[in-house]
């Protein structure tokens, strides 16, 4: 509980002027709190000006105090337990004089406080004491909206996942936690947030098969209280093709050309849209280029490097690999290089002179899924 202010307040006199101003104040400040003086003493009447409000909103509590003693009563305190010493407009009262102390406070929970006015009158002590009470509402909820930042990829592309987690309710929650299926480690800023705030956490991961996976965000109330809400997202993961081999291209561009009356499993319009290639600076941009390449008779070991080399770039261009992919290129069937760097080293050695390393290379790769 929060106290904003407890330090000012309205008494009534009693003199000439003092009556009127008594009576318009009363009527203006105290509302329902009504003086009673059918006891003698000293009277306190303590009232909210609410009975329920939200959680961490502000309650103002007004104390009417009465003297109804036959003699002034003076040293006037005024105490709340939950609140503390509460300042009134001053310390003396005249007979039948009223003053009107005020106090605010934010509240985060049910609250059940009772004031004590104390005075004295000559030597004895005069006490009242009045209690107020006002329910806090406690609406905790959470919400989490996950994001991939593609809808389809490729086999064995990354893909990454935001989550936007939001606190719907009105209090704070603590150890906010997310939580993902098929996603680790998930990486969020905080794990508090105030009601109505956001955070944005993240995570990624390689995917090999289309997926669905469920993201759960968890959350504590101040009262204790646990909250959860879920969402899932699913990516599409088109499946790569496998590794052909030289001879498997060496068909489709017979065909394609017309050169081979046998059928193909790739037509000569998806043939041609992998054109141009480029293969050591050797440009392939048609489908006779591509059937001249590969039917070279009697090739010395640059062009059946050219060869080997032009077939693994035809597997990329039919989904068997990404720049990323893993490959083999030492015939143990371990991939053992990404494929980006395994076409680099095969570039490398065909341009120092080394053909045979460079047709090595590629040709692993291509015999790799055999």
């Amino acid at each position: 509980m929060e106290v904003k202010n407890k330090n000012f307040g309205a008494n009534f006199g009693v003199g000439t002027f003092g009556i009127l101003v008594a009576i318009s104040m009363f009527f203006l400040f105290i509302g329902s709190a009504v003086a009673d003086c059918t006891d003698v003493g000293i009277f306190l009447n303590k009232t909210a000006n609410a009975t329920e409000i939200n959680y961490g909103e502000s309650v103002n509590y007004t104390y009417l105090i009465e003297n109804c003693e036959e003699w002034d009563i003076g040293n006037i305190s005024l105490f709340d337990d939950k609140l503390g010493v509460i300042l009134c407009p001053k310390t003396t009262l005249f007979v039948n004089e009223m003053m009107i102390c005020y106090a605010d406070a934010n509240l985060t929970e049910n609250t059940t406080n009772t004031a004590t006015v104390t005075g004295t009158v000559y030597d004895d002590t005069v006490s009242a004491n009045d209690t107020a009470t006002v329910s806090v509402i406690i609406n905790p909820a959470i919400s989490i909206d996950k994001k991939a930042n593609a809808s389809v990829i490729n086999y064995g592309d990354s893909v990454k996942y935001t989550y936007n987690v939001t606190n719907i309710g009105n209090v704070p929650l603590n150890n906010v936690t997310v939580s993902d299926d098929k996603c680790a480690p998930l990486n969020c800023p905080k794990n508090t947030l105030v009601a109505g705030e956001s955070m944005l956490c993240n995570c990624s991961t390689t995917i090999t098969q289309t997926t669905t996976n469920i993201a759960v965000v968890y959350g504590t109330a101040p009262n204790g209280e646990n909250v959860s809400a879920q969402d899932n997202e699913t990516v599409i993961v088109k499946q790569k093709a496998a590794m052909r081999t030289i001879g498997f291209w060496k068909h489709q561009f017979a065909v394609a050309t017309g050169n081979n009356k046998g059928k193909a499993q790739i037509n000569s319009a998806i043939l041609q849209s992998y054109l141009p290639i480029d293969v050591f600076g050797n440009k392939i941009k048609t489908l006779d280029d591509g059937y001249k390449t590969l039917w070279i008779r009697k090739a010395s070991m640059k062009e059946r490097a050219i060869q080997q080399c032009f077939a693994t770039l035809l597997n990329f261009k039919n989904g068997a690999a990404t720049n990323d992919s893993l490959v083999d290129t030492n015939y143990d069937k371990i991939a053992d290089m990404k494929f980006s760097d395994a076409i680099n080293t095969a570039l490398s050695e065909f341009n120092g002179g080394n053909y045979e390393k460079a047709k090595n290379v590629c040709d692993s790769i291509n015999n790799m899924d055999e």
